[in-house]
């Protein structure tokens, strides 16, 4: 009896926290700040740019010293 009110309340514990983890509608309409949309837009362009290869457009963004370890 112990045994099955205990996996009940483990499986509503677990339940709950698995609802908890969801996000609201609101949070995929949030606008972003301009700060960050230059962000997100100069990390695409920096992937884009490692994949090409483009070592110009690289070097301002890394250290002298930073070595390319994988993408």
């Amino acid at each position: 009896m112990k045994k099955i009110i205990f996996i009940m309340f483990l499986f509503l514990v677990c339940t709950q926290l698995s609802y908890a983890q969801q996000t609201g509608a609101n949070s995929a309409t949030i606008s972003r700040t301009t700060l960050e949309q230059e962000i997100i837009n100069l990390s695409k362009d920096k992937w884009q740019w490692m994949s090409d290869k483009n070592v110009d457009k690289l070097d301002p963004l890394f250290h002298e010293k930073a070595v390319f370890v994988h993408m």
